[in-house]
């Protein structure tokens, strides 16, 4: 038998007729819990050498991270990872990262839960939850993937724990910030006939820039489409009578979206981010409008605003959840029984008109 050094591995000859008899095993772990040691395999092979050659490939890989610092571990692990992710889902890993700044020439092997939560609890009072789960998220992958190299036993960042989350209640536009858009829209400034059009409809700015053409009738003054859930999907918006002649502009355009913006090359689709940094902001900006602690609106506040509205002069709540696409949640009278016509969501939207 070809003894190897202490937790190095093991090399086993399968019984049975085999192509491939032979088995290398990364060392034993304790099962605590079945009492025994659980080896993982390396892979199977049809010679000892072949196996005994895997087996020393692993353990140099192995020893090459064994010592590796916290960031030469995301060195390693986001080489590997951020060609596979979305720009935006990387660069929340990168600001996460930025954030762990006082571990980073920590030793993998020596880093413990305590000292993530000693940052997040350091950072629990100047960053949002998100943001602090984030932090969490990062550090259990980069755990794991050290894992992956027994590096370490166990990912410590399942025992961090985070603040309790605290839901900050959305700001809407109040209804003098309504009558100045209003105005502006009637003046044709900027993009404002596009947030007017937000504010009187409930759509999702994604689900309005998916729009087509087709998809708003000017004769019947409905618009239908929505997205995201099954009550959202295929729902109709009557349009009411002020922001028709905005919808008539961009309708006559005939662009490959209903909303479209102006090139040199013609009419070209808007993607939502694209609305928020360049038409959205800047408008609100020059027109004075932001929300009472001095920070930014967001387009989703127009469709808050929608609905916020539309509760004040009245509108059935059940009209209201038909036209911005929410689910009844009611009994099941209201959900299967009681149907709800166009008629009755023109009458809905209708009552907007009586709050101005």
């Amino acid at each position: 038998m070809r003894r190897k050094p202490n937790n190095y591995g093991t090399i086993k000859k399968l019984s049975g007729n085999r192509l491939r008899p032979f088995v290398a095993c990364k060392p034993g772990k304790l099962n605590r819990e079945k009492c025994r040691y659980d080896q993982e395999v390396i892979g199977y092979y049809e010679t000892w050498e072949e196996a005994n050659d895997a087996l020393s490939t692993w353990n140099r890989t192995r020893g090459s991270k064994t010592n590796y610092s916290f960031r030469e571990l995301y060195a390693d692990w986001s080489a590997k990872m951020f060609p596979k992710l979305s720009k935006s889902t990387a660069d929340c890993y990168r600001s996460a990262w930025n954030h762990l700044e006082p571990i980073h020439e920590r030793k993998v092997k020596d880093i413990r839960s305590g000292h993530i939560q000693d940052i997040i609890d350091g950072l629990s009072q100047t960053l949002s939850h998100s943001s602090l789960h984030k932090i969490k998220v990062l550090f259990g992958l980069l755990e794991s993937y050290a894992m992956q190299f027994d590096i370490i036993e166990k990912n410590y960042a399942e025992f961090v724990e985070l603040p309790p989350a605290v839901q900050k209640e959305k700001e809407i536009f109040s209804d003098e910030q309504v009558d100045i858009i209003r105005k502006a829209a009637e003046n044709d400034f900027m993009w404002s006939r596009v947030i007017m059009i937000l504010i009187d409809t409930g759509w999702r700015i994604s689900e309005l820039l998916d729009l087509k053409c087709e998809d708003y009738n000017p004769a019947a003054l409905t618009m239908i489409g929505g997205k995201k859930t099954e009550n959202g999907k295929n729902r109709i918006v009557p349009v009411q009578l002020h922001i028709k002649p905005y919808l008539d502009e961009h309708f006559l355009h005939n662009g490959p979206r209903l909303i479209c913006k102006k090139t040199e090359n013609g009419w070209e689709r808007i993607t939502p981010d694209y609305f928020r940094k360049f038409c959205f902001k800047p408008t609100l900006d020059a027109l004075g409008i932001h929300q009472s602690d001095g920070s930014d609106f967001t387009p989703h506040a127009a469709r808050h605003t929608f609905a916020s509205r539309a509760k004040k002069a009245g509108m059935d709540p059940l009209v209201l959840k038909k036209i911005i696409g929410h689910s009844p949640k009611a009994d099941v009278t209201e959900k299967v029984y009681i149907h709800i016509d166009e008629d009755q969501l023109r009458d809905g939207m209708d009552l907007l008109d009586k709050i101005g």
